[in-house]
């Protein structure tokens, strides 16, 4: 029993010698930031028309205004006002549609667009791809879609329309870069 009480006695005096020991830890902080950008808005203003065309042409609506081909009376560009914070940077996106007649005849509109934080440069606008940028001024900026037909070879005669059953409109979508 003494053995016993001595050998106890030698591991508690040992353990009341040996240093505290502790796991190592390290920690960093994390800084964490955010932008909060008014609210994203995009609204169509003006519908894209391309007045009377003739079967055999080359129908083009140029978005900025100064080089329309072959197009009808009361041709339009379509028109979008996009608004959201001031000096934001803005994604564009958009596709081309399809229009059609009551007889399910189709047609391809494809798209072109151009921007400016200003509707009154509509003719200096900057010509935008789809996934391209605008940047957006103190009153947002101002979109227009123009865009061709192809050649209308044999192209049947009648009312087309991205509205009518089996079109597909354009679709503008924005969103903060």
């Amino acid at each position: 029993m003494k053995k016993l009480l001595l050998a106890v006695l030698a591991v508690v005096a040992v353990l009341m010698y040996v240093p505290d020991l502790h796991a190592q830890s390290a920690s960093a902080n994390a800084t964490v930031t955010a932008d909060v950008n008014a609210t994203l808005g995009v609204t169509k203003d003006t519908d894209v028309s391309f007045g009377g065309v003739q079967v055999g042409s080359t129908p083009i609506l140029d978005p900025q205004g100064t080089a329309h081909s072959e197009v009808g009376a009361g041709a339009t560009v379509g028109q979008f006002s996009v608004t959201g914070t001031n000096s934001s940077v803005v994604v564009i996106t958009y596709g081309n549609g399809t229009l059609t007649d009551l007889s399910a005849n189709t047609m391809t509109f494809t798209s072109d667009l151009s921007g400016d934080p200003s509707s009154a440069n509509q003719a200096s606008s900057a010509g935008i791809a789809s996934g391209g940028t605008v940047t957006l001024g103190a009153s947002g900026a101002t979109l227009w879609l123009g865009g061709n037909l192809g050649t209308l070879t044999a192209q049947p005669t009648g009312a087309y329309s991205t509205g009518n059953a089996g079109g597909s409109a354009v679709t503008v979508t924005v969103e903060y870069q």
